[in-house]
């Protein structure tokens, strides 16, 4: 089971599938791709790492050199 952490380092919920649920078991977010948005479907932040923060993650492209 994948946790999510807060910056204090305290784990305050966990990924199932596509869904972020609270410590409780409650499912309180979706997951598409690293975008989280609420349940309401309104975005919440970018999914970096084991945290949700509050920003849009760019595209990390590889580029085959020539």
């Amino acid at each position: 089971m994948n946790y999510i952490y807060s910056t204090q380092g305290n784990a305050v919920g966990f990924i199932r599938g596509r869904y972020i649920h609270d410590m409780r078991g409650n499912a309180v977010g979706q997951l598409s791709g690293t975008h989280v948005h609420k349940l309401s479907g309104n975005w919440v932040g970018e999914l970096d790492g084991d945290m949700v923060v509050d920003k849009h993650m760019e595209l990390r492209k590889h580029w085959p050199s020539r």
